[in-house]
């Protein structure tokens, strides 16, 4: 007796999709923090240098208009290392990104700087908590002028890109999107933990004529932030109570962190509504006048129909 024939083969698979580098929607995401590492690159290397990408590595802009208002800083000497190497490594994250994304990255957008613009933000957390100002006089904030007001405003910038890379590292899907991504969070979240180092050796500084020490500024910076993404969790400043530091046994919070100690995103709307300091991510101003550039801005700038 013959033995039975072998049982057939089992259906072919077909074959998994080919790699992909970086999709639409990976594009728009890496794009959206582009605009905040130009926001950064531009800010510390006019603090350090004096001038910004222009003459630093003037094609990286892509023809995107000059910004506004940065100037030199005067710093000391250990502080003017770190704002050139922050500024230089903001750079090399524009450089990666282009090299990455190619005709698809931004160019840079209209950035604004100023003095005023910093002014308005510090006065804006001052009067948002009811602090007034010692002697009843103008507030007047110029991060330019000396080391603790270059570390407040320096305060402002890297947690935001870093919540935004949070964000988009459980988005984005591609291989190398994923890589690119990884590779800045890791340095963003670096240089957040340096600046909050810096200040956190001088929280108990006072700060003339706002009336605070650093520590409390920072906390008055970050409940403005809340406030303009309209969330309580987000951010905390240098000094906590006890029952927010880690596992609530600490009430100094050198780094920013949820109730697990792990580190916590910003949607892209969120971010763009600190970011304009309007609360609203379809009005821009701040830092961004004419808003930021690529996809994802683009959608909540569009013009809203009126009501009837």
């Amino acid at each position: 007796m013959l033995p039975p024939p072998p049982p057939p083969p089992p259906p072919l698979c077909p074959p998994p999709p080919p790699p992909v580098n970086f999709t639409s929607s990976d594009v728009d995401r890496i794009n959206l923090a582009l605009n905040i590492h130009y926001l950064q690159a531009e800010f510390f290397l006019h603090a350090a240098f004096g001038h910004g990408l222009d003459k630093v590595n003037a094609k990286l802009a892509k023809k995107g208009p000059p910004p506004v208002g940065g100037r030199k800083a005067r710093l000391s000497t250990r502080m003017e290392h770190v704002a050139k190497e922050l500024g230089l490594q903001s750079t090399g994250h524009i450089r990666a990104i282009h090299d990455k994304l190619d005709k698809q990255s931004i160019c840079r957008p209209l950035l604004n700087i100023s003095v005023g613009v910093w002014d308005s933000l510090i006065s804006k957390a001052l009067i948002h908590n009811h602090t007034e100002v010692d002697g009843g006089g103008s507030l007047h904030f110029d991060p330019y002028e000396n080391d603790a007001n270059f570390l407040i405003a320096a305060y402002v910038i890297p947690y935001i890109g870093l919540n935004t890379l949070i964000d988009s590292s459980n988005r984005v899907t591609g291989i190398q999107a994923r890589k690119l991504v990884s590779g800045l969070m890791g340095v963003q979240a670096g240089q957040d933990a340096v600046i909050r180092t810096l200040l956190f050796e001088i929280m108990e500084n006072k700060l003339r004529p706002y009336n605070v020490t650093v520590a409390k500024l920072t906390s008055l910076v970050s409940d403005l932030r809340h406030k303009l993404d309209h969330t309580r969790k987000a951010d905390e400043g240098l000094s906590v109570h006890q029952n927010r530091g880690a596992e609530k046994q600490v009430n100094g919070n050198l780094i920013s962190a949820n109730d697990y100690s792990m580190a916590i995103s910003r949607s892209p709307q969120q971010v763009l509504q600190v970011l304009y300091g309007t609360g609203d991510a379809s009005v821009p101003g701040f830092f961004f006048p004419k808003g930021a550039n690529g996809k994802i801005a683009g959608i909540f700038l569009k013009p809203r129909r009126p009501k009837l």
